[in-house]
């Protein structure tokens, strides 16, 4: 069992924003997501049996929360086993159900370790897609002259017409080619309905 398995990957296209990890580093050909994929294979095969399909499926998750959690169960793991430490993935608690991530033991000592990942702001999934799905469409748009910045007011309740959006951008971009930067601010009201602005602003550089 291997968290990537070990086709030749011939995708050399960066990422994009609404791609998750797993599936970047899964599909790429770079160098450093082959080095990746080796080394989170590698400290896979030191995890018991017993634990490996459970691990493996919250790893290989497109739900970004779960991956990365996952992930760090598996890096934490793979320190405590190389410091020396005997490591017991999801053990039993006397007088309790409830079963830690790991417990872990030496010649001195024994504790019970539980890892979490902590997020500095909680949001909402489906409306960080909504927002990464617009940034893909922007970043779809022929521009070799000019740059385009999205800022976002407030949060999506649905996703926005595509063809709306970037056409309105379309409308003032040329306006601006002897700038640096076009600034686009995108309104998500009441949740409802969403409104779009376009600020046009110069870029302070001295072009």
């Amino acid at each position: 069992m291997q968290l990537f398995d070990d086709s030749i990957r011939t995708d050399g296209q960066q990422a994009t924003h609404a791609e998750s990890s797993y599936h970047f580093l899964n599909r790429s050909s770079w160098a450093v997501c082959a080095r990746a994929r080796q080394l989170c294979n590698e400290w896979f095969t030191r995890v018991p049996d017993s634990a490996q399909a459970d691990l493996m499926k919250r790893f290989c998750n497109d739900d970004e929360r779960q991956h990365v959690s996952a992930y760090f169960e598996l890096l934490v793991h793979e320190l405590l086993t190389r410091l020396g430490f005997a490591v017991t993935v999801h053990p039993t608690v006397p007088k309790t159900s409830r079963r830690p991530d790991f417990l872990v033991e030496s010649n001195i000592a024994r504790l019970y370790l539980e890892t979490t990942v902590r997020y500095s702001v909680s949001a909402n999934i489906e409306e960080s897609m909504i927002l990464r799905s617009i940034y893909d469409s922007i970043e779809e748009m022929p521009s070799p002259y000019f740059q385009v910045s999205l800022e976002a007011v407030g949060t999506p309740a649905k996703q926005p017409p595509k063809r709306a959006f970037i056409g309105d951008l379309y409308r003032i971009v040329p306006c601006f080619l002897l700038t640096c930067r076009v600034r686009f601010r995108l309104w998500f009201v009441s949740r409802g309905c969403t409104r779009r602005r376009l600020s046009r602003r110069r870029c302070s550089c001295s072009r």
